[in-house]
């Protein structure tokens, strides 16, 4: 994913950190960092957003019947949150 790479070549440390917590839980809330999105678009897809950086976002769908995470959004922070693949 050409986001995801652009954003790691910009911050490493702080896409290492993001990589880690999704492989290990990434429907753990993390204040202010990682947390669900509210809207109702959002919430019937199970949507989440993690803050790498204070302008940059990563949006991404758990799934947890795979144990595996779709990452379909990296890099600066939107105006509004992308909508997520069907």
């Amino acid at each position: 994913m050409k986001g995801w790479d652009a954003l790691c070549q910009r911050i490493p440390e702080n896409c290492a950190r993001c990589f880690a917590w999704l492989s290990a839980d990434p429907q753990q809330r993390i204040p202010g960092r990682c947390y669900p999105l509210r809207h109702k678009n959002y919430v019937e897809r199970n949507v989440w957003a993690y803050e790498v950086s204070a302008g940059d976002r990563v949006y991404y769908i758990p799934r947890t019947a795979d144990r595996t995470v779709l990452v379909y959004y990296a890099g600066p922070h939107p105006a509004s949150a992308p909508q997520p693949p069907e």
